[in-house]
Parts: C-alpha cells; structure tokens; sequence
C-alpha cells in the first residue's frame, strides 16, 4: 500500500515553502486544494481519524490523529506520519494563514499526546498502534531517530514538555546497547509472523 499520507504531507511542506521562500505562482492555491484532505475523515475519503470523546481536552468537539495509511475499518495511527502532518498543518496555518489549520493542528496535537504513552513499550517505540498485526510492530532504528526528531520539532512549535520528555526518554532507549539489540529481535520476530507488511 502507497504512503498516501506521508507523501501528500511532504508536498504541503514542499508547496508552502514554495509559497513562502520564492513565491511559485500557483502554490498557494495548489496548498488549499490538498489542504481540506487532512480535515476529511478517513470513512469520507480522507485522512483524518477522530479519537476520544467529544469535550475531553479544552472543549474540543474531538480528538484527532492523521492517518498514514488511511483505511476506515482499520486504523494503523502510524507515528511518523501523524508527526510529518503536524508539521505540515503547522506549516499551511504560519505561511498561508489557513483558517482552519490552528484548529486542526490542536486538536491533531492533543491527539498525539492522548496517545502517545502507547507507543512507548518501556525500551523502544511502537512504529504504529494497528491492532490487525500479530504482535506489536516497533520501529526501526531510524524510524525511531525519526520519531525522537519529530517530537522535538513538534515540541518547538507547541510548548508541551511531554513531547519534549517523551523525546529524551527515547533517546535514552536509542543510547542503550541492550535495548537496540531487544527491539532489534523482536522486529526479526515481528517480520517472521507478518511476512506481508508493507
């Protein structure tokens, strides 16, 4: 399966930075013609998974995580795309003043920090939380350097120290010989009994 996702976000960074650094005629409108796909919901086609119930944080109607790879009955809440989507919401509200990126960008935010001690397995992080596989599917080692980096990036840009503090104590897991080698094994094991992962 495409890493739909992942790619629509690295053209929105693209295309605002296109926008912003040498004025591209054009790319502004190309933006707000993609943009609306990441407050679509995935059962409408687009890439938005609603999480939690309605007023839980701040009075938010919900909840909300981007998916990667967006399926309706089967959500994959993959790390590193919801993480590339923040910074390229981010983006589209700073630049082009989207009025509906800073809302969006919240409620995708808290939705990040609802679930991100999920993917923390104590000496690694969790490449997704999709519940279709057998077993937990961890990060890679650069998909977790990945995850560290965005956390930080996205720390910058929202102030939540639990971002920041996730973002050490997985640096803390990367430094740790022992742990590489655990996660290491048990993404063999993972490959083993998942030998169609995409």
């Amino acid at each position: 399966m495409a890493r739909q996702e992942a790619v629509h976000a690295e053209c929105l960074c693209a295309l605002v930075r296109a926008v912003s650094l040498v004025r591209l005629e054009g790319a502004d409108e190309a933006v707000r013609v993609a943009f609306p796909g990441f407050g679509t919901t995935v059962d409408d086609g687009g890439f938005l998974r609603e999480i939690g119930d309605a007023g839980d944080e701040a009075g938010l109607a919900t909840l909300a995580f981007i998916e990667e790879y967006p399926m309706p009955r089967r959500p994959s809440m993959t790390l590193g795309g919801h993480l590339r989507a923040l910074w390229a919401i981010f983006d589209v509200g700073r630049v082009l003043s989207e009025e509906d990126a800073p809302g969006l960008f919240d409620r995708c935010l808290l939705g990040l920090i609802f679930s991100l001690d999920r993917y923390d397995t104590g000496s690694w992080s969790r490449h997704d939380l999709d519940e279709g596989w057998n077993g937990e599917r961890l990060a890679d080692r650069e998909t977790h350097r990945e995850h560290i980096l965005g956390l930080e990036t996205i720390h910058g840009m929202s102030g939540r120290k639990a971002l920041r503090d996730t973002a050490r104590r997985w640096e803390g897991y990367e430094a740790d010989l022992r742990g590489r080698f655990v996660a290491s094994a048990q993404r063999f094991g993972f490959g083993l009994r998942n030998p169609r992962v995409r």
